[in-house]
């Protein structure tokens, strides 16, 4: 028990495996592609699609462009703007998009830096009904951390494995420890 207790805490302990926002720097770009929408309500007007992203250290000049994709971003964008921090709250409402509840959008870092907290999106469809997902994006470990990790679990391995040793004939198990 302690020896695991040990692997997961050196494991923590590795640069960025612990991470939970997305951090962007100049040219760096965060892409999101999303299959489903839950229900929220009924009885609203107007179709249309809004997403609010929400950051911390976007301040002063840091600019961003948000571009939104009816189905992936392989297509041309269906909805494009450019934000400056001094603009206010990266808050957008377009026109009808996502009405099957699927679609794409990405952030691109144009100048400054910020980390991306979490970002919300909703649909209200032609029939009025409204639809919503929130989420906390995590990036994926880089393939440093993972060979980190897949090294620290063979050196454990290779220092607890049993060892078979012979002496006149006979076969016995020792353990290091």
């Amino acid at each position: 028990m302690k020896r695991l207790l040990l692997i997961l805490g050196l494991s923590a302990n590795i640069p960025g495996v612990a991470t939970s926002q997305i951090s962007l720097n100049t040219g760096d770009s965060f892409t999101f592609e999303f299959t489903h929408f839950d229900f929220q309500a009924h009885g609203l007007t107007g179709p249309s699609a809004r997403v609010g992203l929400s950051f911390q250290g976007f301040v002063g000049t840091d600019t961003l462009q948000f571009n939104a994709f009816e189905d992936s971003p392989a297509q041309p964008p269906i909805f494009s703007t450019t934000l400056t921090a001094s603009m206010g709250s990266p808050d957008f409402t377009f026109g009808p998009a996502w009405q099957d509840l699927q679609g794409a959008f990405s952030v691109t870092m144009l100048s400054g830096s910020t980390t991306l907290l979490e970002f919300f999106g909703s649909v209200i469809t032609a029939s009025g009904d409204l639809y919503s997902l929130k989420v906390i994006p995590v990036p994926e470990p880089s393939p440093f951390e993972l060979l980190a990790v897949g090294g620290l679990a063979l050196l454990i391995w290779y220092r607890h494995r049993p060892q078979i040793s012979t002496s006149a004939g006979r076969a016995f198990c020792v353990s290091r420890l």
